[in-house]
């Protein structure tokens, strides 16, 4: 089984619903304990991809933060207001 990697959050609500959809069908007779493990499976598939995205992004926050953060220490860059293209007339 190939692991599935979503593109857009509508791909992953997609995804997401037709496993509720599994889910919720699973109360009829037809489907087995393996038919249940394989929701099961699918769904920690996603979850940990999620999981792994979120990681990822706080780390770029992160790691964004500590740029801005060292923009008072550029030359020619004044720190004010959130107005950090404003240049020091006394650097030029």
């Amino acid at each position: 089984m190939v692991s599935y990697q979503p593109k857009t959050r509508q791909e992953i609500d997609q995804y997401v619903a037709e496993i509720k959809n599994e889910l919720e069908n699973f109360n009829n007779p037809n489907y087995t304990k393996n038919q249940l493990f394989n929701i099961s499976g699918r769904f920690s598939g996603i979850f940990n991809e999620l999981r792994g995205f979120r990681e990822v992004m706080v780390s770029i926050s992160k790691e964004i933060d500590e740029k801005v953060s060292s923009i008072e220490n550029w030359p020619g860059i004044c720190k004010t207001d959130h107005n950090v293209e404003q240049v020091c007339k006394h650097e030029i």
